[in-house]
């Protein structure tokens, strides 16, 4: 998190500790999780380790950054539709618009 990225996951899953088989997550930052700018965000990465006890699995995601450049990050900025939602037709989305109709 010291460098560009937003935020970071790892889980980790399978017989870390005893018999059963368990999940680990570590969460740091900020996480998408849903859309079109996970896909462009996110990237990820799952590895799988076989050891004497069984299999443990590695899924590790990092949120990258806008970047102009695109040297770090993306370079288009995804539009959030919770920014554009807010206004409808010019006005706030509280207040009444004559050519809406609501249902």
């Amino acid at each position: 998190m010291e460098s560009v990225a937003k935020g970071c996951e790892v889980v980790v899953s399978g017989k870390l500790r005893g018999q059963r088989a368990k999940s680990m997550k570590f969460v740091d930052g900020l996480m998408i999780h849903t859309g079109e700018p996970k896909r462009i965000y996110v990237d990820m990465a799952v590895r799988h380790v076989l050891l004497r006890q069984g299999v443990l699995g590695f899924k590790v995601k990092i949120m990258l950054p806008h970047d102009p450049q695109g040297k770090v990050g993306h370079k288009e900025a995804v539009v959030s539709t919770q920014s554009t939602a807010l206004y409808v037709s010019g006005k706030l989305r509280g207040q009444r618009a004559k050519s809406m109709k609501f249902v």
